[in-house]
């Protein structure tokens, strides 16, 4: 019973994990250059192919490592948390420190967890869309001791 009452208050906690993760406008505004300065430039068909190219969701996850950093901090004692981008995916792994024993009754509750979430992290991947990730996916993940899938999530 402690060990379901503890997965219900991690649930719980990560919900936090998408909040204040904030959209960013998907306009930005660039610096006015004069006539003289376009000409002076010298800028590398790489250089522009990389100020042209979409945001990645690595991108993403750096421009909101610090809420990563805290959701992190806040499990340690508990489960090592990790957050990771893939391609268009933003993986949410959580994996715990202690042997569950039978993973069947915590994989239920997760399920149903994640059920309650899944609001929430539609929310993720739409806040991608906006940050301009073509067709982003949000994956959770949740890894017993050893490293074996409990569970694993996927939203689109």
């Amino acid at each position: 019973m402690k060990k379901l009452l503890t997965l219900f208050c991690i649930l719980a906690l990560s919900s936090t994990l998408f909040i204040g993760c904030g959209k960013k406008d998907a306009e930005t505004t660039q610096p006015e250059t004069t006539q003289e300065e376009s000409t002076e430039e010298n800028t590398t068909d790489e250089e522009s192919a990389e100020e042209n190219s979409s945001p990645t969701v690595k991108d993403y996850v750096t421009e909101n490592q610090a809420v990563f950093d805290a959701v992190v901090k806040a499990f340690e004692d508990q489960m090592n948390v990790s957050i990771e981008a893939d391609g268009n995916t933003l993986y949410y792994r959580y994996q715990y420190l202690e042997d569950l024993g039978d993973p069947e009754p915590i994989k239920e509750a997760l399920i149903a967890g994640m059920e309650q979430q899944e609001d929430t992290m539609l929310l993720v991947v739409e806040e991608l869309s906006d940050f301009g990730i073509e067709n982003p996916i949000v994956a959770v993940e949740y890894l017993d001791v050893n490293g074996e899938v409990i569970t694993e999530f996927e939203f689109k």
